[in-house]
């Protein structure tokens, strides 16, 4: 609980607010605009790259698409599963 909720008397069973020093910076002043969107866009690309440059990422994709086609090409169908 919230100690401010409890003070009030609301209860209402919300969690306590972050401190302000580990907030993200915000990108443009008095927006909702922050450096999570940076994050947000380098991440999809480092998805992206794992995805569809790696081995790893062939396989990942092959299991999902088509787990007898991906057996029959000799891919271990339960090692990849072992990722979800």
């Amino acid at each position: 609980m919230d100690p401010e909720s409890v003070a009030a008397g609301t209860f209402l069973a919300k969690s306590e607010r972050l401190p302000e020093q580990v907030w993200l910076s915000r990108l443009v002043p008095q927006t909702l605009l922050h450096t999570g969107m940076i994050l947000a866009v380098v991440l999809a690309v480092v998805v992206y790259i794992f995805l569809w440059r790696t081995t790893i990422g062939y396989r990942i994709r092959a299991v999902g698409l088509n787990p007898h086609a991906a057996r029959y090409a000799g891919i271990s169908v339960r090692s990849i599963r072992r990722f979800h």
